[in-house]
């Protein structure tokens, strides 16, 4: 990952938030967030460029951290899981675990971390000498992929901590337009997240394709022997 491709990755999450409040705030008082943003930018300069960059920065490290979180802890979570792919390898003896002293490891499970660290071991070792341009779509794959689950949390966060400021500044009101607004903004907070969900998943699963049929060439002409700590098993 390139430095540029790395900050864009942390930042564009808290642009993405950023502007979905707006717009949802937007949707559902619309004078009053002109007004707002007008007051807002009417005296603007390099010191609210400079404040918009790091909080925007902060909020899309924040937000690629709960991305993360949810990754690896969160079963329900879209991931790449290669569990399926090693118990395979192995049993079809073209994959070899063993612990520091050599000993070979049994046939079990592993957890999908403890997969995910053997793969990126046995990439690096056979994968990333030989085939440099799939070690080079795998890293754009995983690099866009986190991208867009970051955007996912951020497509989330954004609807509440919009309804939080109009909570917070609204009185109810029951009237025709205003329940015909919350009911667009609403919408259209949906529509986005099922956008970015779908990409998401997407790339998910083209991640995990790659990764496995890579691998599957790649051992299957020479079978790998790789070692793993016994206390992570």
């Amino acid at each position: 990952m390139t430095e540029g491709s790395r900050a864009l990755r942390y930042i564009m999450p808290g642009v993405l938030c950023a502007a979905e409040v707006l717009l949802l705030c937007w949707i559902v008082l619309p004078v009053a967030t002109e007004c707002v943003v007008w007051e807002v930018t009417s005296d603007a300069g390099i010191g609210l460029l400079l404040f918009s960059i790091i909080t925007t920065g902060a909020g899309g490290f924040l937000l690629g951290a709960i991305h993360h979180v949810l990754y690896w802890k969160c079963p329900w979570y879209s991931h790449v899981d290669l569990q399926r792919l090693l118990l395979s390898l192995r049993g079809s003896r073209r994959l070899f675990l063993s612990d520091a002293s050599g000993c070979k490891l049994a046939k079990k499970p592993l957890t999908r971390e403890e997969a995910w660290s053997v793969a990126t071991v046995i990439w690096h070792q056979r994968v990333s000498p030989q085939l440099k341009g799939a070690d080079a779509r795998l890293a754009s794959l995983v690099d866009l992929m986190h991208s867009l689950g970051s955007m996912c949390v951020a497509a989330v966060a954004a609807p509440l901590l919009s309804l939080m400021i109009l909570c917070c500044h609204v009185s109810l009101d029951f009237s025709c337009e205003p329940i015909v607004r919350f009911i667009v903004a609403v919408g259209v907070s949906g529509l986005i997240l099922v956008v970015f969900r779908c990409g998401y998943r997407h790339l998910v699963n083209s991640t995990q394709g790659v990764i496995e049929g890579v691998l599957h060439d790649v051992l299957s002409v020479v079978p790998a022997h790789t070692w793993l700590s016994r206390n992570s098993i």
